[in-house]
């Protein structure tokens, strides 16, 4: 999971990057969080956060790290 601060006039929460291997994952992880009420939006990963591939995160608004435990338990594999 990454941190990401955004340096703009408007104040906003920090988001959280939760990282996974594709976009298929991605949108299934998005789904399973809004069951629990957490909002997310899909991205492309940032290349300077890729180790490879073409990845796809999670950016997250809330607690990125109970929302990655849920994604964990549910048996996402989530990239680092």
């Amino acid at each position: 999971m990454h941190k990401i601060e955004r340096d703009r006039k408007v104040k906003r929460m920090p988001s959280q990057l939760i990282s996974l291997p594709s976009i298929t994952y991605a949108n299934k992880a998005k789904s399973y969080l809004a069951q629990y009420g957490i909002q997310s939006t899909v991205i492309k990963t940032p290349k300077s956060l890729r180790k490879r591939g073409c990845g796809y995160s999670l950016r997250v608004n809330q607690d990125g790290g109970q929302a990655a435990s849920l994604l964990q338990q549910a048996g996402f594999e989530l990239l680092d």
